[in-house]
């Protein structure tokens, strides 16, 4: 999987219902320039940018799908860098830790373009993860 890392162009990755088992791949979080695509949105609808205000505005519609796998360990904090990703489902492994606090920055560090705070869905259910929520995803 690590020559996946070399792909210039990756806007979807799908490795759901297969038996993929150990942890989620760190290199993944080095794709920030790599993992992206335009939007298609021709204009944004009134009430997303009103939630938009209130976090880290991107346009971003790249996509990471591993659920229903055997992937375990903690969420790599270097997914931080996934700026552009717009949707991350991980439902169904046996990952564990908390959320990290990278992936959700607080309002100063939202002008840097650092954090996942543009994605528009995560689903992280049936996983063995505990803690609080990151201050920045409340």
């Amino acid at each position: 999987m690590a020559a996946m890392a070399q792909m210039s162009k990756l806007e979807t990755l799908d490795l759901s219902h297969n038996y993929l088992h150990g942890n989620l791949p760190q290199w993944l979080g080095d794709l920030s320039s790599n993992f992206h695509t335009v939007s298609r949105a021709k204009r944004p609808r009134r009430d997303r940018e009103q939630h938009l205000s209130h976090t880290c505005s991107r346009a971003a519609r790249a996509q990471f799908k591993a659920s229903y796998n055997n992937l375990t360990g903690p969420l790599p904090a270097s997914w931080g860098n996934l700026v552009n990703l717009h949707d991350l489902d991980l439902e169904s492994n046996r990952l564990t830790g908390s959320i990290p606090t990278a992936w959700f920055p607080d309002q100063e560090t939202c002008a840097a373009n650092v954090g996942i705070n543009g994605v528009h869905s995560i689903s992280l259910n049936k996983n063995n993860l505990e803690g609080p929520l990151p201050d920045g995803m409340k």
